[in-house]
């Protein structure tokens, strides 16, 4: 099973059928802001290094066409 921490209908008891009680409920909440922030972490990088590579792309692309524009 796998559980979307950014759900706010997302409890402790919906990954495992335990009532973790009031004192984890903190460490859960913890645990869920922790998991939510290393996944946009992820997704940040995950899209920037798509943004570079194709950037890269681009301006090898472009060097082509300026070499041959060049050799008319």
């Amino acid at each position: 099973m796998v559980a979307d921490f950014r759900d706010k209908t997302f409890t402790p008891t919906s990954l495992t059928g335990h009532d973790f009680g009031k004192e984890s409920d903190g460490r859960i909440d913890d645990l869920r802001l922790t998991v939510s922030r290393a996944l946009e972490h992820y997704e940040t990088n995950r899209t920037r290094h798509e943004l570079e590579m194709t950037n890269r792309s681009l301006v090898a692309r472009l060097e082509e066409i300026q070499q041959m524009a060049s050799l008319d």
